[in-house]
């Protein structure tokens, strides 16, 4: 993720870029240094405050998809730890929003003669939809619908040898953005995920001053002090080529940042 100065420093660059583009034309019409300047700053100005508004839009737009993304995720793993009768239940509340004659049944859903059933789990099986199709065939149905989270591609293989079964495997964020999110639909929030947090100054410190990093300070330094020896202003060199050593003596041997974390099982 970029920094504030990074964000700073790249519209700047890009600016100065626009800028010398301007220039160099400005100035093979009118030949007008003055002129060329000002009109120079103007073009420049329009051109980056355009682009700048593009491309928030556009970081807008992806941070939004990634946040619906993010809920298709945490929707979809919600599910996986809903016994099948939850699961049902769930989704007779989804379709019920879109269909009036949608109906519930021991093992999935109808409508019409479509026969439904969601299978969340970790990953949707050959020996699952075995027993999902030696259910199916004992009705009268017509179409065969199962939502899931994940469907392997050999499963895919599978089903493409049928001929005989009118089926379909509607997965993932499909069932998220085309069946629950249009109802407002949300399950009980049975697991939490963790939120990423921000990096500590002491955790960067930590990682910084570490002993598996003591090597590539030492190896840092070696290159500075033998290129001190064959460039000018070398006093420079032996500057960072002293800190760097410094920094491979205190990595190795700080006991602050070298503990060893408490790796008991019960604890």
């Amino acid at each position: 993720m970029q920094t504030k100065f990074s964000i700073i420093s790249n519209n700047i660059f890009k600016y100065f870029i626009f800028f010398c583009i301007s220039f160099i034309w400005c100035n093979f019409y009118f030949n007008n240094f003055l002129a060329c300047v000002i009109s120079s700053i103007i073009i420049s100005s329009l051109v980056c405050f355009f682009l700048t508004k593009i491309t928030i839009k556009k970081t807008e737009q992806k941070v939004k998809t990634q946040k619906e993304k993010v809920e298709a995720r945490n929707v979809l793993t919600q599910l996986m730890f809903y016994t099948p009768t939850e699961q049902i239940n769930f989704f007779y509340n989804v379709l019920k929003f879109s269909y009036n004659n949608v109906t519930k049944t021991k093992n999935g859903l109808v409508i019409n003669k479509t026969f439904i059933v969601p299978v969340f789990l970790p990953q949707l099986l050959i020996n699952d939809l075995v027993k999902i199709i030696t259910k199916y065939k004992k009705n009268d149905f017509e179409k065969l619908i199962i939502l899931t989270n994940i469907a392997g591609d050999d499963l895919f293989n599978f089903v493409n040898n049928f001929e005989n079964i009118n089926l379909k495997i509607i997965q993932g964020e499909d069932v998220y953005f085309k069946i629950i999110k249009p109802t407002k639909q949300t399950p009980k929030q049975i697991v939490e995920f963790k939120s990423n947090k921000k990096i500590k100054f002491k955790q960067l410190l930590q990682i910084a001053l570490n002993k598996k990093n003591s090597k590539s300070y030492f190896l840092s330094g070696l290159f500075i002090m033998f290129a001190s020896l064959f460039y000018r202003f070398s006093l420079y060199y032996q500057i960072f080529g002293t800190i760097l050593f410094a920094l491979s003596l205190f990595s190795y041997y700080n006991k602050p940042f070298n503990n060893i974390s408490n790796n008991s099982l019960f604890e």
